[in-house]
This record gives structure tokens, C-alpha cells and sequence, in this order.
């Protein structure tokens, strides 16, 4: 009987799935509108990243969307579907980049990955260095704290 619901919850859910994914993009970016205290400058496409920064969150973070592009933002699981993460922004200073994503599941969550674009002894043009990824709640303060160095030791990686 468990295998009938199951079967009938199913075939429901799977064409609202298949109706969100041709609906399109949503028309609001999430943190679009925040005013960080600092002076960065910002990308919005995943093609401005270094080529090194979109490899290391291929191999770290999974498939990403790119910004305003679909993705599955619920815990449905769609075959073939689109990545479940979104690149959101990065944003830049002198010597990090903090690349902003969204992630579904039960709840869509935020997160942020940080890398130190003045690694020391790196010398010109070198890569950037991994240093963080963390889910937050505000993606502005959370990079406005670690600027200012107050989220360093609470950073985590997935």
C-alpha cells in the first residue's frame, strides 16, 4: 500500500518539476540589492572567474548554474536535471575573492567560498588559494566580517 502512495506522490510532483524547470529564471538575483561596507568589485557570470577559481569549485562545490540560469532548488530529484547550486556573485578586494552561491534542498541555503588571491610567496598571475566555504545567512555582512576579520576562525569547509 506504502509502494501505491508513493508511486501516486510521485507521478504528482514530477510534471509541477518538470513546470518549474521551463518556467524560466527567477526574475530576482538573491543579494542583489546589499550594500557591503567594503569596496569590492563584483562578477556576475561564472565566465569572469578565473579559470583555476571555477575548476577548484567544480572539484569542491559539484555543478553550478550560472547566475539567473535554472536549477533545482527543492529536494526533488530530477534525473539529468539542472545543477542544484546557483552562482549568485563574487565579489573581490585586494586579496580575496568570495564567490556567492545558492544551494537547494529542504531549504535553499546560501553560502560562500573564499579565496586568497595574495597567497604570500604566490607571485604574480598565480592561482588563487582555497581558504573558505560556509553556508550564511546574509551573504553581505558574512563578507563584510570576514574582511574585517571576525569570521575567519568559524569558517569551515563542506
Amino acid at each position: 500500500m506504502r509502494a501505491l502512495y508513493a508511486i501516486a506522490f510521485a507521478a504528482v510532483l514530477l510534471p509541477v518539476s518538470a513546470q518549474a524547470e521551463q518556467a524560466g529564471p527567477a526574475a530576482r538575483v538573491p543579494f542583489d540589492d546589499c550594500t557591503l561596507t567594503h569596496h569590492l568589485a563584483s562578477v556576475y557570470s561564472l565566465a569572469g572567474l578565473p579559470d583555476a577559481v571555477r575548476s577548484d569549485l567544480g572539484a569542491r562545490v559539484g555543478r553550478l548554474a550560472d547566475r539567473g540560469q535554472p536549477y533545482q532548488s527543492s529536494d526533488g530529484i530530477v534525473l539529468n536535471g539542472p545543477p542544484t547550486q546557483r552562482f549568485i556573485r563574487a565579489v573581490q578586494s585586494d586579496h580575496n575573492l568570495f564567490v556567492w552561491y545558492e544551494q537547494g534542498g529542504m531549504a535553499v541555503r546560501v553560502r560562500l567560498v573564499v579565496y586568497d588571491v595574495d597567497a604570500a610567496g604566490a607571485g604574480p598571475g598565480a592561482a588563487p588559494r582555497f581558504e573558505a566555504n560556509f553556508a550564511t545567512f546574509d551573504l553581505c555582512r558574512a563578507t563584510d566580517a570576514y574582511l574585517d576579520g571576525m569570521s575567519r576562525a568559524g569558517s569551515s569547509e563542506h
